[in-house]
């Protein structure tokens, strides 16, 4: 399988960055960014570039309805081996990496797991009392 990172700005390029920091190197990860003076053709482009008809590819963005999404969302219509997901952060790019890691994962069940643990990829911390608990222990 492969992956694509697609945002506005250098964000998907570094998401990528950042994972690998915790990670490690990693294959089959193409960036896609949709930067100032880039029009809708240019961005074509570059999902075409990304693009391999032959093998499942999953397609996270950083924005739902955002000019990436809606680009990759028009290359998933006409290959039914693409997977789209909007939101993209660390957490989940750790969580789709560690899922593909070592394991042959569809990007239908990948995507289906995504969905499923998206709880766990925002936290709200609204008091630090606890601590104050924690310490009289």
């Amino acid at each position: 399988m492969k992956i694509i990172l697609a945002s506005h700005g250098h964000l998907a390029r570094e998401l990528l960055n950042s994972a690998e920091m915790i990670c490690g190197k990693q294959q089959n990860i193409g960036v896609i960014e949709f930067i100032p003076g880039d029009d809708l053709d240019k961005l074509k482009r570059k999902f075409s570039e990304c693009m391999d008809d032959s093998v499942e590819i999953l397609i996270i963005t950083d924005i739902f309805g955002g000019t990436p999404y809606n680009i990759a969302a028009g290359f998933a219509l006409q290959n039914k081996l693409c997977m789209v997901i909007a939101g993209g952060s660390l957490p989940m790019l750790l969580d789709v990496l560690t899922l593909c890691s070592g394991e042959n994962i569809s990007a239908k069940k990948l995507t289906e797991i995504i969905l499923s643990n998206k709880i766990n990829y925002v936290r709200f911390c609204e008091k630090l009392s606890h601590l104050s608990e924690l310490e009289e222990l």
